[in-house]
């Protein structure tokens, strides 16, 4: 609803839009107007996205998703409900 993610066809992640929950992936909650690269996945290759209300998911072609931005209700699968960013496993 309120960010936006961006996959490349060499699979790069790219997000924009508002930062808060740290659902952009980049460590921090800072709003970003125009793509920025998530360089905590530079070394990733990335096959699909979603952005959801408040996380964000990334698959990668090795099978590992990544997941970042609010944890209310253990969202991002990380076994707890904490805020996650940038992006883990």
């Amino acid at each position: 609803a309120y960010h936006t993610l961006a996959l490349t066809d060499e699979g790069a992640v790219y997000s924009f839009g508002d930062g808060d929950f740290g659902r952009l992936g980049h460590g921090d909650e800072s709003h970003v107007a125009t793509p920025k690269r998530i360089e905590a996945l530079r070394s990733v290759r990335a096959v699909a996205v979603s952005a959801a209300f408040h996380h964000s998911l990334v698959l990668s072609a090795a099978g590992e998703v990544y997941s970042f931005g609010s944890g209310i209700s253990g969202r991002l699968g990380h076994g707890n409900k904490v805020r996650q960013s940038p992006p883990l496993a």
